[in-house]
């Protein structure tokens, strides 16, 4: 199993000079920064904090995801991968691609969002269950998951038809939950991005079927390096198996458990306490789960392991 080291790291340069291995960064929520070669790609850009309903991605919101990549020793963003098209995910797509001069990948729901925000449509790509693309040495492989509390009003299915009004995306539909299974074939090792999670057999008046989707992606795969994943988005035991019985991962480096619109100055909660029963299950898989302990923090994978930058 591959060795973690994991610091607490200061500011870097701006520079944009090609790196080692897979450097990951955590912004907050779902939102991460991943640098490989001379890549950068940014999942789930939201930087903003809007009033629900009321705001939508902000100048202060782009001003600090600016000062965020500046922290984290990048100047620029080739791509941005979103997930699911709800404010803490995708508040900041557009205008965060503007500012970047990146491409997006997501739903079509994302990219209804994205040109309400005056990206023009082919910077932005639809991807669906199935998809797969290249990223500089990367092979991206995008699935259907299922959203938290699928019967509930947040988790049930829903997609834009038509460009938004751009103040009011605080309330946007899931679009459908999309997670991302990047490989480097070179070295064997991979990251499962997953934004959200419910049930597997959850009914979110979809007509996906979420366990033949993850059965389909893992079935002849090794184990997965790292699962970047939600730390307690799932009530039993059986239900977190479910996923942890087909990932396989080695290292579950959990977010989204600081809420859906943290103080990025204050850091995360304090008091947040993993379930047992997730410590417990994720031990039964060989996998370690660790919690990032502050934002900016990053952490490294290299051919010799996971490692402190």
């Amino acid at each position: 199993m591959l060795m973690l080291i994991l610091t607490m790291l200061g500011c870097s340069s701006s520079s944009i000079e090609p790196i080692d291995g897979v450097e990951l960064t955590w912004f907050g929520v779902t939102s991460w920064l991943v640098r490989y070669e001379d890549q950068s790609l940014l999942i789930d850009p939201f930087f903003s904090r809007p009033q629900l309903g009321v705001e939508g991605s902000t100048e202060a919101g782009i001003q600090t995801m600016n000062e965020m990549l500046e922290s984290a020793g990048s100047s620029h963003v080739n791509a941005i991968l979103v997930g699911h098209s709800h404010f803490d995910h995708a508040i900041d797509v557009g205008t965060a691609a503007i500012e970047a001069n990146a491409q997006v990948y997501g739903s079509p729901t994302t990219c209804w969002i994205a040109q309400s925000q005056d990206l023009d449509a082919e910077r932005c790509t639809t991807v669906a269950q199935g998809d797969t693309f290249s990223l500089g040495s990367a092979t991206i492989h995008t699935i259907r998951t299922i959203h938290w509390n699928p019967e509930g009003f947040s988790g049930t299915y829903g997609e834009y038809t038509e460009e938004p009004d751009p103040t009011a995306i605080g309330w946007a539909p899931n679009g459908g939950t999309l997670s991302f299974l990047i490989e480097w074939p070179e070295t064997g090792q991979s990251l499962f991005i997953q934004d959200s999670m419910g049930p597997l057999n959850g009914n979110d008046k979809s007509s996906e079927d979420y366990t033949e989707n993850l059965e389909a992606l893992f079935l002849e795969r090794a184990l997965t390096t790292v699962w970047l994943a939600p730390a307690d988005f799932v009530d039993t035991s059986e239900e977190i198996g479910e996923y942890l019985s087909r990932i396989q991962p080695q290292w579950w480096l959990a977010h989204h458990w600081d809420g859906t619109a943290p103080d990025l100055a204050a850091g995360p909660p304090k008091d947040f306490v993993l379930p047992d029963f997730i410590s417990s299950t994720a031990e039964q898989y060989d996998s370690t789960i660790v919690l990032p302990e502050r934002y900016g923090q990053q952490f490294q994978l290299t051919e010799a392991g996971l490692e402190a930058k």
